[in-house]
């Protein structure tokens, strides 16, 4: 539930949107239906990146379904899969779930979600979730806005292997004995030439030792 804008090089990370069952007091993604539905009612449950944490066993396709409208009579239909890829659309960003509930009038099309989310950086530690509207009972449009979809900086270290990690800290290290040690041994014992270096006569001698 990542994804690094393939103009601007830009990272963002959604992955604290999505709600998992063994979260404590962890619940759905809640949005009021408006004016959808016959009784004008219900609700409609969505998570980011996971499934829906409630149960779905009504549902003839009841696995991984990551938003559904929930009628006044508890009758639920989902409205799509769960799926991690986020898009890009021009400077918008989408999450897509395909493959809910036949769509009215014609069975071999599918309920679909497109998600919505955009940066809002006074929602920080939460999210406002919005119905938008639908196409034809079939297509459901949301908006999510957030602090997470504002763009962030990637966490480097998770994408380096510890060998790299390590030859960093390493050089780092070297480069401070070497800078730090010059410093201290011609500001303080006046030392000049090589004599700067750190340990001279040690260097010298392994120096000697490996020509011979």
């Amino acid at each position: 539930c990542t994804i690094t804008h393939p103009t601007t090089k830009e990272f963002y990370d959604l992955r604290g949107l999505s709600r998992f069952p063994d979260e404590q007091h962890a619940v759905d993604w809640h949005a009021n239906p408006y004016d959808y539905g016959p009784a004008k009612g219900g609700n409609f449950s969505l998570n980011v990146c996971a499934p829906l944490i409630r149960s779905t066993q009504k549902l003839s396709k009841s696995q991984n379904i990551s938003a559904m409208y929930t009628d006044e009579d508890e009758k639920m239909v989902s409205l799509g899969q769960t799926s991690t890829t986020l898009k890009f659309r021009g400077k918008k960003l989408i999450l897509e779930y395909t493959g809910g509930s036949a769509c009215p009038g014609d069975t071999s099309y599918k309920r679909s979600t497109l998600i919505v989310f955009t940066c809002d950086a006074a929602m920080v530690g939460t999210a406002s979730v919005s119905y938008l509207g639908e196409v034809n009972d079939c297509g459901f449009v949301f908006e999510y806005r957030t602090f997470r979809a504002c763009a962030t900086t990637p966490d480097v270290s998770s994408a380096l292997s510890p060998g790299v990690v390590f030859a960093i800290i390493l050089g780092v290290a070297l480069l401070v004995y070497m800078v730090g040690g010059c410093m201290y041994n011609r500001t303080v014992l006046h030392q000049a030439g090589w004599r700067q270096v750190p340990h001279a006569d040690l260097w010298q001698s392994m120096g000697v030792w490996m020509q011979d």
